[in-house]
């Protein structure tokens, strides 16, 4: 087996030694070399079934399996047609891929004709229509086929595989600059790769991104079962070498303290306009802003312009259950924007009569979130992620986040937008006894 793999590399970095084939690109060292490089390797020697390079550790996410005979020592055995392994792993846009493992399986050809059998799944945990599949089919009865399959791409390559013997399986994707086309492949013990060919521009090249990937083996939903007696050892994912720079750090563009009446930006002077009755408490640092059902602050900013950004303060609630009648939301900060083409959009936090956080906006999904369960102060983050088209809102470091949707427009070219804290209208008043102190939004360029 070693006459195929590649070596292992790792370097260190001014950030720490992070995992092999993913690197942040510094003054202080030259890159490595370039090709595939090994991010996740799984001997499938012991149970729990650990990843021995990353952190992309299998889990057992339905019927349990056992440790069997495997190619190399042991391997993972699915000792029934409903088990399965999960793992979150990286996936990506921008580059080469490849999966190789050891694969064995009971000839089930007695059991009936056009047998579907997954044995692994492999894309985007968010995105299921750009996950590529590798399945064992029987189009006759006794001639087993292991198809590589994507949803979103047809015809899909295979090889003609025998049942009962271990077999080398390598599959993957291969992306070449437009105008050529890209290719997905798969090859059985060491063959020519059967491959087929996909444009440049298509949609499926688009099917992963660097925060959400996953690798299901065997079973995958409820229906989709493995092969009888599927066996699987000494598995490989390898990626193209790429930079990864370092996250941007959020740029603090307002700060409002709320030690004061006038309620002052200490960043930019845009202070906060008082409507109806607000006061100032004891706060998580010094002095709150403390509102009544009817009381609102407003201000104007000049802010988002299509970036991602934050915004961040401290909350708390003196009693979370003290709802008016008839009232079912209550306005925490709320939010109207605009751009220079004359759109407007909307984003909100509000408190349900459920005990539930809400954070929406007028381009993508909501999330939600569960209050909090005492009365104290808590640090609320709610965001957009600009690159990735997903809304985040974190409670006390708990962090909750919206199905990405990298089609979204980015939020739009906002040049302008309207705070309001507290009373939004009469169907959404500010909870009696609430609190807001340090906010402050953030912008992520």
């Amino acid at each position: 087996m070693d006459s195929h793999r590649i070596p292992m590399f790792s370097q260190p970095t001014r950030f720490g030694r992070l995992k092999p084939g993913f690197y942040v690109l510094t003054e202080q060292f030259a890159p490595p070399p370039e090709g595939l490089q090994i991010v996740s390797q799984w001997s499938m020697d012991a149970q729990p079934w650990q990843d021995e390079i990353g952190d992309s550790d299998f889990t057992e996410t339905a019927n349990p399996l056992a440790l069997v005979t495997g190619f190399e020592n042991s391997a993972a055995g699915f000792t029934t047609e409903y088990a399965s392994l999960n793992a979150p792993v990286r996936t990506m846009n921008v580059a080469d891929w490849e999966i190789e493992f050891y694969l064995y399986f009971d000839d089930f050809s007695s059991v009936n004709n056009n047998l579907i059998a997954y044995v692994a799944t492999y894309g985007n945990a968010n995105l299921n229509q750009y996950e590529w599949r590798l399945i064992v089919e029987q189009p006759v009865l006794g001639e087993y086929r292991l198809y590589l399959d994507c949803p979103s791409f047809t015809p899909a390559p295979y090889v003609v595989i025998s049942p009962a013997t271990w077999h080398f399986v390598r599959f993957g994707l291969e992306l070449n600059d437009l105008p050529a086309p890209n290719r997905i492949y798969i090859s059985l013990d060491g063959g020519v790769p059967e491959q087929e060919f996909i444009p440049g521009d298509s949609p499926v090249i688009a099917m992963t991104n660097i925060y959400a990937g996953s690798l299901t083996l065997g079973l995958y939903g409820l229906f989709n079962t493995c092969a009888a007696g599927m066996r699987i050892d000494e598995m490989v994912l390898r990626m193209e070498y790429f930079f990864v720079p370092p996250p941007p750090e959020p740029v603090l563009v307002h700060h409002w303290p709320m030690e004061s009446l006038s309620w002052t930006d200490i960043i930019d002077g845009n202070d906060f306009t008082l409507t109806g009755a607000a006061s100032l408490a004891s706060g998580f640092s010094g002095q709150s802003a403390l509102f009544t059902p009817t009381g609102s602050l407003t201000a104007s900013v000049p802010v988002f312009a299509g970036d991602s950004w934050e915004i961040e303060f401290y909350l708390y609630f003196s009693d979370v259950n003290n709802f008016p009648q008839d009232i079912f939301l209550s306005n925490i900060i709320h939010a109207t924007l605009e751009s220079t083409g004359g759109i407007v959009g909307t984003l909100s936090l509000s408190w349900d009569a459920f005990g539930s956080f809400s954070f929406n906006n007028s381009w993508t999904s909501t999330v939600q979130a569960s209050g909090p369960s005492s009365v104290t102060w808590h640090h609320i983050r709610f965001g957009y992620r600009n690159t990735v088209g997903q809304n985040y809102l974190s409670i006390d470091g708990a962090e909750s986040t919206a199905p990405a949707d990298p089609a979204t427009p980015g939020s739009f070219e906002w040049t302008s937008a309207t705070l309001r804290l507290g009373y939004l209208d009469e169907f959404t008043p500010a909870l009696d006894g609430m609190r807001i102190d340090e906010l402050r939004l953030k912008r992520i360029i």
